[in-house]
């Protein structure tokens, strides 16, 4: 992870020095504190400001560093939220959004086929040779008359987790009916290029 800045800590430093943190922002802190002496030296200074003089009994001066030290504390629970998100977003990004594949981490498989009944149908195949798990999406292209003449297929490789239960490999297949004239396109969206396939050119469509 990446190291937290002198802001983000000395946010944080009320909390740390209050015991209010758990283990793992605690050690994330002393760890920065071993580093780094301005943020040592402000620890040591929050700490010997929470110390309170004999002498300080004025009541408004009391109301006012308790006051002091609540914003602080909201501020710092505030932070803490706020890097948790960032934690779990960093750890839950590759494994639900993943990034656009690439054609050369893939193998790609396109041919036309008979199904069981006669008809003969489109099929793309794809397995992926970096041992990362595939997800796919897929848009209908519409013409101007807002007919379905294509579909584009955008393929996401995502890191494996059993906890998704995600494949890395994925097929597709397209069929149409023998009245089908129109020509209909497929379009693969990668990282590096974009591959059409027509089917009228395939011989799927007469």
């Amino acid at each position: 992870m990446k190291e937290l800045s002198c802001n983000i800590i000395r946010d944080i430093l009320p909390l740390y020095i209050d015991g209010a943190v758990c283990s793992e922002t605690a050690e994330l802190v002393e760890a920065h504190l071993s580093g780094c002496d301005d943020c040592r030296r402000k620890t040591e200074q929050m700490k010997a400001d929470i110390d309170i003089p004999a002498d300080a009994g004025s009541k408004k001066v009391l109301k006012r560093l308790k006051r002091s030290i609540r914003l602080k504390r909201a501020a710092a629970a505030a932070v803490t939220a706020i890097l948790a998100v960032l934690v779990f977003g960093i750890w839950l990004y590759p494994r639900t959004i993943g990034t656009l594949a690439h054609t050369q981490n893939l193998e790609i498989t396109a041919e036309v086929r008979e199904t069981f009944e006669g008809e003969k149908e489109f099929y793309l195949e794809f397995s992926s040779t970096v041992g990362k798990a595939l997800r796919g999406k897929t848009e209908f292209v519409y013409s101007d008359s807002n007919e379905v003449v294509g579909e584009v297929i955008t393929l996401y490789q995502v890191k494996k987790d059993r906890f998704f239960g995600e494949d890395d490999m994925r097929s597709y297949a397209f069929s149409f009916d023998e009245e089908q004239t129109n020509d209909f396109t497929v379009t693969l969206h990668f990282m590096d290029k974009d591959i059409t396939y027509s089917m009228r050119d395939m011989g799927v469509i007469e």
